[in-house]
């Protein structure tokens, strides 16, 4: 039996079996707390000759594609620019759990004029493909394995694999389908892919095959898959491509127990796909787990590799394959940004070869949510703060792992590494007031008298979490920084900062090398209030004051700009009087105490700005349930599904709608 329990804070009113109490309104709020701005101090050292590991960060960087991405995704010239300036090393396709359902060639099964037909059946039952030619792939339907009907994408595999072809440094993983494929199938895509000229040294097996979600799952029979029937089909498709590449890498994330127990020198790799996060803990909490959960999953892989396989326990790789946040979590904001780099940074200590994050284009104007790098609204592409993050990682990073050690005040996370011509240093402050005044000791390096700081902050990103899109999204600013064996540097409140020292005789980075005359203020700001659109009485509520660089330009002002003067109205409570605008944009709490209309008035450098605010009556608290249920968590046979968090990423959903 699984006891339920569903709170919503604060209660008013509870019921049990049917026995409830009325609602009540909520009583009347404190005051506020004053926000603690003060600086974080604390002290970094680096040994840089403590090599504690080494990796290829590009390959760790990685991201996937998917077919239903629109063909504009893949040859707009903008989006061709960011990727290539992404640098993934590593990009999986042809998206999630489509893998188990779609044929990439559907030549011999889409007629004169491309289309599907459904009749084209071979006397084996599956699609009658003619592997002499090509022609775009085709979904089939895992209860009958006809080519199904539906939707079968909106480009193919031979776009996505020219896409990653014309990525500089990056090569391709594709996914191949074991729910509803053969291992023909797999071994014709591996000469096809060699004929092509594209680079594939990983094949990853299936998607999440055991997973209820998951095409292939269950037979047109109605039997499920199980770990021996996994295991026929895993060693099949390895043979059939080894075939074509005897130097292939294959792996799976289905099933890891049960072909490295029995697959032998057929696994090369297990895959790991996590999507954690809790809706009940903060931001800062959040990323305070992200060490805890990575360790857990590499060590748990890594225990059956060494059960099953001892003798190659180094030289079978963990791969993360697909990775992001959990749905119920906010994929698109600041925070996102610092947790992908958070993640990043862990994966790195804790051993992983690749990553390949979930993933680049999915996330369109209308949706809610979506885990995609990229905003797309229309013909408008914006990038979100997990595209800066994996560019930082991609572009600033060496592949000699460091382990910086951190004195004082413990809340500061930092990463770093190293190569022959710089060190590199991640400094992620989560506090979302304070901001972190860090002193930087070097040992066993000579460093260069001048560095460089590149920031992921508000003044490079703001997602607007009430009208589900970024109010502004621009590339972050290299600054020069005066580096040493011992230095200072100040990471603004919620803000991820790189830092790089050249070795001495070094130069800069291409990319500051690259980059013009830093943007000068011209004229005065403009002042927004950025608010919830409803207010309720008695709400502790976040709002924003953007200095903007124009009314036309909705950038952050990119002059320094001290402290704004904050005041509210006598029925306002406020947690500051000043808000930061060193970044541009800063935040404040506030709660409104009754219905009266209220002002807000800010004022910073001669410019004044003021809000209306009409709030509305406090609702009523919704009631605390308690509820049983006789239903069993799902039992999976593979201890890596049981990471799957409750809710699906949109992988599985763009199997049941076409995509925005």
């Amino acid at each position: 039996m699984r006891l339920r329990l569903a709170f919503c804070l604060p209660v008013t009113w509870f019921a049990l079996s049917g026995l409830s109490l009325p609602a009540q309104p909520a009583p009347p709020a404190p005051a506020l707390p004053p926000a603690d701005t003060r600086p974080i101090t604390a002290t970094v050292s680096l040994d840089a000759s403590a090599i504690v590991g080494r990796m290829n960060p590009r390959l760790i960087g990685g991201t996937n594609l998917a077919l239903w991405n629109t063909p504009v995704h893949y040859s707009n010239p903008t989006l061709r620019q960011w990727t290539d300036e992404l640098g993934p090393g590593l990009i999986r396709l042809p998206g999630g759990s489509w893998s188990n359902a779609y044929y990439w060639n559907g030549h011999g099964v889409r007629d004169a004029k491309g289309r599907v037909d459904p009749s084209r059946v071979g006397p084996d039952g599956y699609p009658a493909v003619d592997y002499s030619g090509y022609a775009p792939g085709f979904m089939v339907d895992s209860k009958t394995l006809r080519p199904g009907t539906g939707f079968h994408g909106n480009v193919d595999v031979k776009t996505l694999h020219d896409f990653v072809k014309s990525t500089p440094g990056a090569v391709a993983l594709p996914s191949l389908n074991a729910g509803t494929g053969r291992a023909i199938d797999a071994g014709e895509w591996a000469k096809w892919a060699r004929s092509q000229g594209y680079v594939t040294p990983y094949w990853h097996v299936g998607n999440e095959l055991g997973g209820s979600w998951e095409p292939g799952t269950t037979a047109p029979d109605g039997t499920k898959i199980t770990g021996p029937e996994f295991v026929r089909r895993y060693n099949a498709i390895a043979d059939a491509v080894h075939a074509v590449d005897p130097a292939a890498k294959l792996g799976a994330y289905a099933f890891a127990e049960d072909i490295l127990k029995s697959s032998g020198e057929r696994v090369n790799f297990i895959s790991i796909h996590t999507y954690p996060g809790s809706t009940t803990l903060s931001t800062q909490q959040n990323l305070a787990r992200v060490p805890e959960t990575v360790a857990r999953e590499v060590r748990d892989a890594r225990a059956l590799i060494e059960k099953h396989q001892p003798a190659r326990k180094d030289s079978i790789d963990i791969g993360y394959t697909e990775w992001n946040l959990s749905g119920g979590l906010n994929s698109s904001d600041l925070f996102s940004g610092l947790w992908k780099l958070r993640m990043l940074g862990e994966f790195a200590l804790n051993g992983v070869t690749f990553a390949t994050q979930w993933d680049t284009f999915t996330h369109s104007a209308g949706m809610r949510e979506g885990h995609g790098l990229i905003f797309t609204e229309r013909a408008t592409f914006t990038r979100k703060a997990g595209y800066f993050a994996l560019w930082l990682w991609n572009n600033y990073n060496g592949d000699r792992i460091l382990r910086p050690n951190v004195e004082g005040e413990s809340t500061v996370y930092s990463y770093a590494s190293r190569d022959d011509d710089a060190v590199y240093l991640f400094l992620l402050n989560p506090d979302d007031d304070r901001p972190a005044d860090i002193t930087v000791r070097l040992a066993n390096f000579i460093p260069a008298s001048r560095g460089e700081q590149v920031a992921l902050s508000a003044r490079e990103y703001h997602w607007n979490a009430h009208t589900h899109r970024p109010e502004w999204s621009q590339s972050p600013v290299i600054r020069p920084l005066g580096t040493g064996d011992s230095f200072k540097v100040t990471v603004a409140p919620f803000s991820a900062n790189v830092i790089r020292v050249p070795a001495r005789g070094a130069d800069f980075s291409r990319f500051a090398r690259a980059q013009g005359p830093l943007p000068q203020p011209a004229g005065r700001p403009t002042l927004r209030f950025i608010l919830p659109p409803e207010i309720y009485v008695g709400d502790r509520l976040v709002g924003h004051l953007h200095a903007a660089t124009s009314p036309e330009d909705n950038t952050p002002f990119p002059g320094y700009l001290p402290p704004a003067r904050l005041a509210g109205d006598a029925t306002v409570s406020l947690d500051r009087s000043e808000v930061r605008l060193a970044e541009g944009s800063g935040r404040f709490s506030f709660i409104v105490r009754d219905t009266r209309r209220v002002s807000l008035h800010a004022s910073v450098a001669g410019v004044r700005q003021s809000v209306v605010i009409q709030p509305k009556s406090s609702a009523p608290r919704p009631p605390a349930r308690l509820g049983f249920s006789k239903t069993k968590p799902d039992r999976h046979q593979n201890f890596l599904l049981r990471l799957r968090p409750l809710r699906r990423h949109p992988s599985a959903r763009q199997q049941r709608s076409r995509p925005h």
